[in-house]
């Protein structure tokens, strides 16, 4: 394999890395804004930095969304090294 094709085999294998982290990004903020209460990125975000003063926010978000979206991050993770160590 000459050099140019080992950085171009890295530079793809790079840019693939940087959109599944995008996409697991974006999914797990998807996850943090929706559901049966509705409420926007920015109110969901405040109260991820505890600048929100509405406990009802609080609650949801803390206690219900957030615990869901980790363990599903890490549910994800678990079987994609679970899924390498069978190859």
């Amino acid at each position: 394999m000459s050099h140019h094709n080992y950085q171009r085999m890295v530079q793809k294998r790079t840019w693939i890395l940087i959109i599944l982290s995008l996409v697991t990004v974006s999914t797990f903020l998807s996850d943090l804004r929706f559901g049966p209460a509705a409420y926007s990125f920015a109110e969901i975000l405040s109260a991820v930095f505890g600048m929100q003063s509405d406990p009802a926010l609080q609650l949801v978000v803390w206690e219900i969304r957030l615990p869901i979206a980790l363990t599903a991050v890490l549910v994800g993770a678990s079987l994609s090294i679970a899924g390498l160590q069978m190859q």
